[in-house]
């Protein structure tokens, strides 16, 4: 599963002739929804993603009726869900574990190689992975390069790939809560908040402890008042979409 922009779970499952694989959305309330199913032997073969305009997206093993390899894009909300013919042939591996870094395409992973491709499924470039297992998780870390994890009978081992892309700025920047006094403490949700330099309330600078790349600690600060949390790092300034309420003392 991962987080979406709206602080909800996404993720998929994995059915049968009777049962659906579908992609779904759970709250943190606890509340499941089935956002779309899909027809028995199409599978989801990786984790899910999103972009940064907030869509969610995943690969399947293919297009209903077809042999072509496909990745879906839909709204968060399930709406304008599409497929999307992938680069590769049926028979062979799939591609995994892909993320959108700031150039704005796609890169993941596929058999024993780190490939890019743009989000129509075109393929832009291949990269032989040689470590001594196969190339799985792949993220891009705040000073822009890519991160990922190799795998086999051995150790595992941490790999990078220098893209040549810019720092990536903030995305998906969304508090934990609503509204909160100043003084209390708000938990940030979001990703590259590994080096970040700045956190506001309504344009009003707060204190801040970066817990890790996707979860920052914030204090609510004195004289802020209602208006939207941003976080900024070496890649920009990010402004949450929701507002965070001051409450009066």
């Amino acid at each position: 599963m991962i987080v979406g922009a709206d602080g909800n779970l996404y993720g998929t499952t994995l059915g049968a002739e009777t049962v659906h694989t579908s992609v779904f959305r759970l709250t943190p309330a606890g509340d499941f929804t089935i956002l779309h199913p899909l027809v028995y032997s199409v599978f989801s073969v990786s984790a899910p993603t999103k972009t940064a305009d907030g869509r969610i997206w995943g690969v399947l093993t293919h297009i209903a009726d077809t042999t072509q390899p496909a990745m879906f894009a839909m709204d968060a909300s399930g709406a304008n869900y599409q497929e999307i013919p992938l680069f590769y042939s049926y028979n062979g591996p799939s591609v995994g574990f892909m993320t959108q870094p700031s150039d704005g395409n796609f890169w993941g992973v596929l058999g024993d190689a780190v490939v890019r491709f743009t989000l129509k499924g075109a393929l832009l470039e291949q990269i032989p992975y040689i470590g001594t297992g196969s190339p799985a998780m792949l993220l891009q870390a705040s000073d822009g390069k890519l991160v990922g994890l190799g795998t086999g009978e051995g150790p595992g081992e941490v790999f990078t790939v220098d893209p040549g892309v810019s720092a990536p700025a903030p995305i998906f920047v969304h508090s934990t809560q609503s509204s909160g006094k100043v003084g209390s403490q708000a938990m940030i949700q979001g990703s590259h908040f590994v080096g970040a330099t700045a956190v506001t309330f309504n344009r009003v600078s707060a204190s801040f402890q970066a817990l890790n790349t996707g979860n920052i600690l914030a204090t609510v600060p004195e004289g802020a008042t209602t208006g939207p949390i941003a976080v900024t790092n070496a890649g920009g300034t990010t402004e949450g979409e929701s507002k965070f309420a001051v409450e009066q003392q």
